[in-house]
């Protein structure tokens, strides 16, 4: 894929993460003080972010392994997202946790390693998979509630740091 495709898209990228990161930021927040009102937030944090996942796949120039990684992991996402409304798919819960910590942290890595964003993005994104990974190796086990919503946090805070400096130039 040419640059100019690339950077067509780094806006698009760059928003979603953004929109992604604050949307679980927010729920994990309201999650600590106990407003269970708003509980579609973090599923719909959670598409979200699949959704960006998928647009880094479909349109930055990456190995096959690495493209392969952001479509399992965008995919695996929105699944996970996408239980909290459709209760039948209930049922992937745990193929679809653990295809979203692998490819996560193989998409956190690739980012990295490939310097797909500006300097600091490419860090801070792989900083935010490594917390996603823990996040939902913590919903695997079904243990640490409290930890999980503070990691929740740092997570959707760490995605709206990354989604800034996609967007910036190198």
């Amino acid at each position: 894929m040419n640059a100019a495709r690339v950077a067509a898209r780094r806006p698009l990228i760059s928003y979603l993460t953004i929109v992604a990161g604050a949307l679980i930021a927010l729920a994990a927040l309201l999650g600590l003080f106990s407003v269970t009102t708003l509980g579609w937030l973090l599923p719909l944090g959670e598409i979200v972010l699949g959704a960006s996942l998928i647009v880094i796949a479909a349109t930055v120039s990456l190995t096959l392994i690495a493209r392969i990684a952001f479509w399992v992991g965008g995919i695996a996402w929105v699944v996970i997202g996408l239980i909290s409304f459709v209760p039948q798919l209930g049922v992937l819960h745990t193929v679809a946790v653990i295809l979203a910590l692998v490819a996560s942290l193989v998409a956190g890595i690739f980012v990295f390693l490939r310097s797909t964003f500006a300097r600091l993005g490419n860090l801070i994104y792989l900083i935010a998979m490594i917390i996603a990974a823990l996040i939902l190796l913590l919903a695997l086990l079904s243990a640490g509630l409290a930890v999980g919503a503070v990691l929740t946090l740092v997570f959707g805070a760490a995605l709206i740091v990354a989604g800034v400096f996609i967007l910036r130039n190198r």
